[in-house]
């Protein structure tokens, strides 16, 4: 039986292992760990609670989102990806443009700037 590792300063080295990343949050903010894995490329299934996942994933594009506090569609999903290497190549694929294309820091700053500039005083 294996020990937990505890905080580890890079988490790269262990998640660029996986096969898939599962994250069934029941409730989030922005979902950091989430993004980290698709920029690896590593095929996700995240639950789609409130807020977070469902701001990154596109359904069976970039990665697949359940319903929250469900076990079968998790398992279901789990499933789906590990069976099919085509759909998780292609999630894969996906899930590193959109990170680079969509949540990159030059599109954030400027998505903040559109912010800041569209306040009125």
């Amino acid at each position: 039986m294996g020990n937990f590792l505890g905080e580890q300063k890079n988490p790269f080295n262990y998640l660029i292992k996986g096969d898939l990343f599962v994250f069934p949050s029941r409730s989030e903010g922005f979902p950091n760990a989430l993004l980290e894995a698709m920029a690896l490329g590593i095929p996700s299934i995240a639950a789609n609670c409130e807020t977070g996942p469902a701001e990154v994933i596109n359904d069976s594009i970039n990665g697949i989102l359940i319903e929250p506090n469900q076990s079968e569609p998790l398992e279901l999903a789990i499933i789906k990806l590990y069976e099919n290497p085509i759909l998780r190549a292609s999630i894969s694929e996906n899930a590193i443009d959109t990170i680079y294309n969509k949540h990159n820091l030059k599109t954030k700053l400027l998505e903040i700037e559109n912010a800041i500039s569209s306040i009125k005083l």
